[in-house]
């Protein structure tokens, strides 16, 4: 558990100003907690705060005495006097003390609650009753259509219960990622019946059964939200199915005008183009970036194409040694579509099926654009990403399939839901979150790699550029696990080489008509 606080600062804890508050790192190592101590430790420090304000009290009366006998002795007044306010009222006084004790306080209150919900000491709040687990299980054909739709309403019904509860829930005491988190769990654990299908040992994906066992219910969940979410896109699109993908380098300046036909068959979003991208396009140079904010500062400018082009998009840096040794860096947005299945596949279908564990449009791009630009074995990658971004790097550097080709050897995750995603301990993960960010709770489960729990102070928490800001901060964490990512991310990223030169090369990914 890593703190840092600035001297005197009387600022509460868990209040929206940058930096202001303390940080906490979970993961990174085995700890053991124990949360009653942390309670009994919170208890003490708001003892010792109220010790404090009556050395306040006391100290006032001091300086009422004192004017009483400025006349007498108007020299030892003036000095005591002096010191007086010094205590009261100037630089490190009684009340800034006060203050950053009870701040301290409600830290540990706040750890508290974060390490119950890692250990499950916390009520799920929406356990579904028995004989709804027992209905799950038995054959369809026993249970009449009638009594499955006075089923299906009810959990519906309790379900916009649920989510009353919770919005309440979200605008109390608790920090949102802490509430988002519990809630999710609790919700998950009954919507999971409302698709008798993925309680049942399989689901059917895009017409292809996909096993559920061992998923959580979170997870289940999102599979059975996949299909409705689906049909929806499916109208959107007018019944045009996208089930191709397509990748390939951006043009460096942008067309004008309609872009060319692509290949037979595919769908060529406005603005590129298409499968010729690659006969005119070459890496650009650009300033290397050397802090984990710099590589989240990189996302604005690649989100700003992705809404010029219509289409996906993640870029590819490539940092050349003096020596000619070669590091990688891919820079992945968050959710650019509302919707599923359309052109651009950085939509809310990639968003459930990575919750629920399955490959995606996106990761597929991710490699594909590794692949043509030319990544050899051995050759480090780092892979950085926000919100669905972060979601696919760290899956990317889960999956088996992946690192068996490339080396990934540090994620950089900021806002991103990664409770049910397991990476090996031979990768280098950190994950940024807001505690005010709702988004890094629909996982509804903690992480178990190193995170680094922040109140950024942004009026919009789950905003890129915020997490930018507090990525500047890394370096001041004191924190023996934060330290050492810092420095493998720099090592991956031949960050202290001199005379590297750093290229970029933007792949656009788009979905086609297979």
């Amino acid at each position: 558990m890593g703190v840092l606080a600035r001297d005197g600062d009387t600022t509460p804890a868990w209040t929206p100003h940058p930096w202001r508050t303390r940080v906490m790192v979970t993961g990174g190592g085995r700890v053991a907690v124990d949360t009653d101590e942390l309670a009994e430790r919170a208890a003490l420090l708001r003892s010792a705060a109220a010790e404090v304000d009556r050395s306040r009290a006391h100290a006032a009366v001091a300086a009422g005495q004192v004017m009483r006998y400025h006349a007498a002795a108007v020299l030892p007044a003036i000095e005591a006097g002096r010191h007086l306010e010094d205590v009261l009222g100037v630089g490190r006084s009684l009340p800034a003390l006060a203050g950053a004790v009870r701040g301290l306080a409600a830290d540990l209150d706040l750890q508290g609650v974060w390490y119950a919900e890692a250990e499950r000491e916390v009520s799920t709040l929406l356990a579904p009753p028995w004989w709804r687990v027992l209905g799950a299980v038995v054959p369809p054909g026993l249970v009449p259509w009638q009594a499955g739709a006075v089923v299906v309403g009810a959990d519906a019904l309790r379900l916009v219960g649920h989510a009353g509860s919770a919005a309440a829930a979200l605008a109390g005491p608790l920090p949102g990622a802490v509430v988002a988190q519990r809630h999710t769990a609790a919700f998950a654990q009954y919507a999971q019946y409302l698709d008798d299908d993925v309680t049942r040992g399989h689901v059917l994906l895009d017409g292809e059964p996909v096993a559920v066992a061992g998923l959580t219910p979170v997870q289940r969940t999102a599979l059975a939200a996949y299909g409705p979410l689906s049909a929806v896109g499916l109208v959107a699109q007018g019944g045009r199915r996208l089930s191709g993908l397509a990748v390939a380098p951006a043009p460096v300046v942008p067309m004008r005008g309609p872009a060319p036909p692509g290949p037979r068959g595919t769908v060529g979003p406005p603005g590129t183009l298409g499968a010729v991208a690659h006969l005119t396009t070459l890496a650009r140079p650009v300033q290397p970036p050397r802090t984990p904010a710099d590589l989240l500062g990189r996302l604005a400018a690649l989100e700003r194409d992705v809404r010029r082009r219509g289409t996906g998009a993640v870029e590819v840096l490539r940092t050349t040694t003096p020596a000619g040794r070669r590091h990688w860096t891919v820079i992945i947005p968050g959710t650019q579509a509302p919707l599923a299945g359309g052109v651009n596949p950085m939509d809310n279908a990639t968003n459930l099926l990575a919750l629920a564990g399955r490959r995606t449009d996106v990761e597929r791009a991710v490699v594909t654009a590794l692949d043509r630009s030319g990544v050899a074995p051995g050759e480090p990658v780092s892979l950085v990403g926000h919100s669905q971004g972060g979601l696919v790097a760290a899956r990317l550097a889960a999956d088996p399939l992946v690192t068996a080709r490339f080396t990934v050897d540090s994620v950089l995750t900021a806002g991103s839901p990664l409770g049910p995603v397991g990476v090996p301990e031979a990768v280098s993960v950190l994950s940024l979150e807001d505690v005010r960010d709702i988004t890094v709770g629909l996982d509804g489960q903690p992480n178990a790699h190193l995170t680094v729990a922040v109140d950024g102070g942004a009026d919009e928490p789950h905003h890129r550029d915020g997490y930018a800001r507090s990525a500047e901060r890394l370096d001041e964490v004191d924190d023996p696990a934060v330290r050492r990512w810092l420095e493998r991310d720099a090592a991956a990223r031949a960050v202290a080489v001199p005379g590297t030169r750093t290229e970029s090369i933007v792949f656009e990914a788009w979905r086609t008509v297979r």
